[in-house]
């Protein structure tokens, strides 16, 4: 975790996948906000069904499409920051069933 100097902190994390996809997932708090980055890089292309959790609820539910060309997909969310420490989890299923997923905890204080 690094923080800036303006109490920014930035997280970054690898996700576990199967087959031949990788994630990995950025988490930025900064100003009451967490902004949180998904990159998947897969060569399954195809409409991925994507799930954001924070603090153990669902706050997001998407489709992304995969492309070759792109050599796989991100995602962008922005988050509320609660008070303490906030658990950040995504999930994602590509249209063969293979799954990624990555998940953090970050703190703004």
């Amino acid at each position: 975790m690094a923080r800036d100097d303006d109490e920014r902190v930035d997280l970054r994390v690898e996700g576990v996948c199967g087959r031949t996809s990788a994630a990995r997932l950025r988490l930025r708090a900064d100003d009451g906000r967490i902004r949180v980055d998904l990159r998947v890089r897969t060569s399954t292309r195809g409409r991925w069904r994507l799930a954001v959790l924070h603090e153990r609820r669902i706050v997001r539910r998407a489709r992304v499409r995969a492309t070759r060309a792109g050599r796989g997909f991100r995602y962008r969310v922005v988050l509320p920051d609660y008070a303490g420490p906030d658990a950040v989890r995504l999930r994602a299923a590509s249209p063969r069933g293979e799954t990624c997923s990555a998940a953090a905890t970050v703190s703004a204080s």
